[in-house]
């Protein structure tokens, strides 16, 4: 043993004191070094300084800087965060020091790189999250899967994110117009007025307690509620308890989707829960999301067209621009509903009044405009949004919410005049006129029957209606023109009307009109024509004449989803009927007139209806001569023409000429 000692103290007393040996040995062993580093790669148990699977975290007193803070790693089979292994002590780490042919179960536990699974989040249960928060990974995802991470980030749509309809039944995704805001059934029962206030109720009676929600008067009068933290509106009545549960349940169930599905929005998002009751009892929610940057709705779950009302009118709407504008129309309409949603600012105020700007210009420099407003109308806009100008940051503690609801309806019905004329794709809407569809109108056999009975006056009003609701739209400057363009036509046909029945009430009262005879039956017809063009004159002065600047009326009239030209063909009867009325109650009174003196003057009644006849067809003559014109093919033309010219002929003969 002692000779064993001997020899290793000379050995180390040789290497040591020779400095050759002492050189190779180190250059040796640095060697054996270097080749091990190069064929094992790197270690599971890297620092901090090479480890690229860790994320690291920022303080918000060093924002910004170089600081390093431990933070968790996810584990995608137990999502629960656990401290770098690296920065643990050795007695912690029974498995780190197994060597190259250590289980490759380990390297699944951990995440991928930072470029990966850094996302900025934000979860609506918790507004303002600490720095060392860390998205974790749901159960189901594996590794594989991270290429495409289930977290929303910015605009980014992830197809591999369930949606939320389909994990919970009782949310269904909505939009600001699917809000039942003005079809709520809630009933105030009549009773007695009865309270008593307290002494010094300075500031009258507290609301029922709504822990973390404050009611909201809206301008217009409605209620909601608001919950700041969170940035969550309602439109229930939180003042039950019931309800409020519901709502907090809600509440709830979206935050954790939110978070067990990594899924990280920006802190202004706003969230807006509504209840819904069915006719059978049964109580569920719907919900959306608004993106105040993007001005824009969105959802946890896929964005049917069904969740949107205009495409039941608006055909062909499939590009994304398209789409686009809807969804601004719906953000604005949000705006509209919840004004303490944004705040009005003097960027928003300046769009808007660019766009007010615009459209009286077009409307008082184009005939054919596709705005839907008239000029006063404008007028009015505009002297409402300076007003709205003047008190941008005036306000402190209250906000002047009644601004914030003007902005927001102005700018949802420009938006949605967007979407009506196709702004933006390859075949917008430029002019009134103008079909995006190409569809020809052809009138059914319908508005033929009667067009022959009414004396085809139907047939003008259907081509001022056609010419009304171009893709099945309404007007509004237009609606209100051709409503009173109706009224006048309608007021005549009572005064003509009325003047008829005066006198065929005074032809039958003539002596020599024998009772039973052809004449006395016209008679009595033209009397009971006149009575009727009289009353359904009346009727429809009486329901249209406050409906000359709504264009509400019209829309329910011609909104149809099978087959929108009938309701318009109907329309067009109805609005024909006193003047074909008026029409056929002077041919039975001339009838009348004539049958009773055809055997007293038969030569002058031959003339009189020459001469009616021929002014008659003088008036279709006229009427015919622009179609005519326009007609395309010459044999037509041709064979229309004839009795034009021969009538023009015969007016410009009569012409004076100037004297040379």
């Amino acid at each position: 043993m002692s000779s064993i000692r001997w020899l290793l103290a000379a050995l180390r007393k040789f290497i040591l004191g020779n400095t050759f040996v002492r050189a190779s040995t180190r250059g040796l062993l640095w060697l054996l070094a270097s080749l091990w580093r190069a064929t094992k790669g790197p270690s599971p148990r890297s620092t901090f300084a090479d480890d690229s699977r860790v994320v690291f975290a920022q303080t918000p007193d060093h924002d910004g800087g170089h600081t390093l803070t431990p933070t968790s790693r996810v584990d995608t089979e137990n999502p629960v965060g656990y401290i770098s292994a690296s920065s643990m002590p050795a007695f912690l780490q029974p498995y780190l020091n197994s060597g190259p042919g250590e289980s490759q179960a380990s390297e699944d536990t951990t995440t991928h790189s930072m470029a990966q699974e850094s996302h900025p989040l934000h979860n609506l249960s918790d507004h303002h999250l600490g720095s060392s928060s860390v998205p974790h990974l749901p159960p189901s995802t594996s590794m594989q899967d991270l290429s495409a991470p289930p977290g929303v980030d910015g605009d980014a749509a992830v197809n591999s994110l369930p949606c939320l309809s389909k994990t919970h039944k009782c949310i269904f995704p909505g939009t600001p117009e699917t809000l039942r805001r003005y079809d709520r059934k809630a009933i105030i029962p009549p009773d007695p007025s009865t309270f008593c206030l307290p002494p010094l109720a300075m500031d009258g009676l507290p609301n029922p307690p709504t822990p973390g929600w404050t009611a909201c008067q809206h301008p217009k009068g409605a209620l909601y509620f608001f919950q700041e933290e969170q940035r969550v509106f309602t439109d229930a009545n939180l003042f039950d308890m019931e309800t409020l549960l519901f709502i907090n349940e809600n509440l709830r169930i979206v935050n954790d989707f939110l978070s067990t599905h990594s899924v990280h929005l920006d802190p202004g998002v706003d969230l807006v829960l509504d209840e819904n009751i069915d006719s059978d009892g049964t109580r569920e929610c719907q919900y959306y999301f608004v993106n105040h940057v993007g001005r824009c709705v969105f959802w946890m779950d896929n964005g049917d067209s069904d969740l949107f009302p205009v495409t039941a009118h608006v055909k062909g709407m499939t590009s994304a621009s398209h789409i686009r504008h809807e969804l601004e129309a719906q953000y604005w309409l949000h705006c509209e509903y919840y004004p303490r949603a944004f705040e009005l600012t003097h960027e928003i105020i300046n769009e808007l009044r660019d766009i007010v700007l615009h459209a009286a210009s077009d409307v008082f420099t184009s005939s054919t405009t596709t705005v839907s407003w008239k000029i006063d109308d404008l007028r009015d806009m505009n002297t409402c949004i300076a007003g709205c100008n003047e008190i941008i940051g005036k306000h402190t503690e209250n906000k002047f919410e009644g601004s914030n609801c003007l902005v927001g309806r102005l700018m949802h019905k420009f938006a949605r005049d967007r979407v009506y004329n196709f702004h933006g794709e390859p075949g917008a809407r430029l002019n009134i006129h103008k079909s995006v569809h190409g569809t020809v109108q052809k009138g059914t056999m319908f508005i033929r029957l009667l067009n022959l009975l009414l004396l085809s006056v139907p047939n003008s009003h259907l081509s001022g209606l056609r010419a009304l609701s171009i893709d099945g739209i309404i007007r509004h400057s237009r609606w209100a023109q051709f409503v009173k363009g109706l009224i006048s036509e309608w007021q005549d046909c009572n005064i003509n009307a009325a003047v008829i029945l005066a006198a065929n009430v005074g032809f039958l009262s003539i002596q020599s009109v024998d009772q039973g005879s052809p004449a006395q039956m016209a008679s009595y017809v033209s009397t009971v024509a006149s009575i009727a063009s009289i009353l359904i004159g009346l009727l429809l002065l009486g329901y249209h004449r406050n409906l000359d600047s709504n264009s509400a009326a019209a829309i329910s009239f011609t909104s149809n989803d099978t087959d929108w030209r009938r309701p318009l063909e109907a329309l067009a009867v109805l609005y024909s009927l006193p003047f074909s009325m008026l029409l056929w109650s002077i041919v039975y009174f001339l009838w009348a007139f004539m049958g009773a003196k055809i055997f007293v003057a038969y030569m002058l009644l031959t003339g009189a209806v020459i001469a009616a006849t021929m002014l008659i067809l003088l008036c279709v003559a006229q009427a015919w001569s622009d179609w005519v014109r326009d007609s395309m093919a010459k044999k037509w033309r041709r064979m229309l023409s004839w009795p034009i010219a021969i009538f023009r002929k015969m007016y410009d003969s009569e012409r004076s000429v100037p004297n040379v």
